[in-house]
């Protein structure tokens, strides 16, 4: 019988799809439709997952090996992956190449200068919900904005005071750039899940 190694740990994570529904809550009804057939409408979709950190815990002990594309598990006798293909096939995200984006851009774009303008450009998640919430100029703004907190809660979902990255609020002034953006090769680095798992051990 395979002997697995018990670790007394608590699993969490820091991601919070319920903000998608937040979001949608938010916007008007014409940008409520225009979310749900987004690049991210699909995660409006998605029922309300629970945290099963057993089940994670138990898979995390049988990992046999990690890159940064795919994390491969022995599951009985059988080897089993997760990896882009079934990350897409789960959330719905577009899959592709990402060349095309100037990453470099992002304190001089237009939305940083117009609701972060006293941000000195180090813009936390925090600051990108509470602009979303009190954004009352544009209703396109508030959705653009609104796109930008899923994307800091949802699919980056990194620690509250994380710095966002100002090309994303260049990239989603123009929404037909910022729709066919790869965001799921951007999420699924299976380094960075990892290290938005966090264990604590009692």
């Amino acid at each position: 019988m395979e002997k697995i190694l018990q670790v007394d740990a608590t699993i969490t994570t820091r991601c919070r799809l319920q903000i998608v529904r937040d979001v949608y809550e938010k916007l008007d009804t014409s940008y409520k439709n225009k979310l749900s057939e987004s690049c991210f409408g699909s995660l409006l979709r998605l029922k309300d997952i629970k945290l099963a950190s057993q089940v994670i815990h138990q898979l995390l002990l049988r990992k046999i090996r990690t890159n940064k594309k795919e994390v491969w598990f022995k599951i009985g006798e059988k080897n089993a992956k997760f990896g882009l293909e079934e990350f897409i096939l789960v959330t719905g995200l577009n899959a592709g190449d990402d060349n095309d984006v100037d990453k470099t851009l992002g304190e001089e774009c237009r939305i940083v200068k117009e609701y972060f303008k006293n941000s000195g450009g180090k813009i936390t998640k925090g600051d990108s919900y509470n602009a979303f919430v009190n954004c009352k100029k544009r209703k396109s703004d508030k959705y653009k904005l609104g796109l930008i907190v899923i994307l800091a809660y949802v699919l980056w979902a990194t620690e509250e005071n994380t710095y966002i990255d100002l090309w994303w609020l260049d990239l989603v002034d123009d929404l037909d750039r910022f729709e066919t953006y790869p965001w799921g090769n951007f999420h699924l680095n299976i380094r960075s899940v990892y290290s938005n798992v966090r264990w604590e051990i009692n």
